[in-house]
């Protein structure tokens, strides 16, 4: 069992790395300059990228960034800097609080988090075609299980 939950985790890095690969290939830059930014967004700058889209309704702040993406405010910075460098993201100043500076994506960036969903859920559409609802289930299952033990391990991991 030991071997195949190894080649199991071998199997599930491959996976990430080529759907990647396909939601690059698969979105539809309007210019160069579009494909050469989604290319060279990291990991982290991509979930940066997504917490502000799913927060839209609230006033974002650079803590609320670091928090989520588990780094420290000036790392969480400089991401959004690059992201606004790059057309995805807006830096504004807060109205009652000219100190703080609210964070939101630009037109750009709601079209690129939108595109790369609408490809994500084609592709696992494509990918989970023909599996039994029992299966799908059962995946689902051990993928939150696999999830709460890393967040657990990393809370451990943390206090030390």
């Amino acid at each position: 069992m030991e071997n195949n939950i190894k080649s199991a985790w071998k199997e599930f890095a491959n996976i990430s790395i080529i759907f990647r690969d396909i939601v690059n290939k698969t979105c539809r830059p309007s210019s160069a300059e579009d494909s050469d930014t989604m290319n060279r967004l990291t990991i982290a700058q991509a979930k940066v990228a997504n917490y502000i889209f799913e927060h839209s309704t609230e006033d974002i702040m650079l803590k609320d960034i670091a928090s989520s993406v588990k780094v420290t405010p000036g790392a969480a910075s400089q991401m959004v800097d690059y992201l606004v460098k790059k057309g995805l993201v807006i830096r504004k100043t807060n109205e009652n609080d000219r100190r703080a500076v609210i964070i939101s994506l630009s037109d750009k960036g709601k079209e690129n988090i939108n595109s790369a969903r609408e490809i994500f859920g084609t592709i696992t559409d494509e990918i989970f075609e023909g599996v039994s609802q029992a299966d799908e289930e059962a995946f689902v299952r051990v993928l939150k299980h696999a999830y709460a033990c890393l967040i657990e391990k990393r809370n451990q991991l943390e206090k030390q």
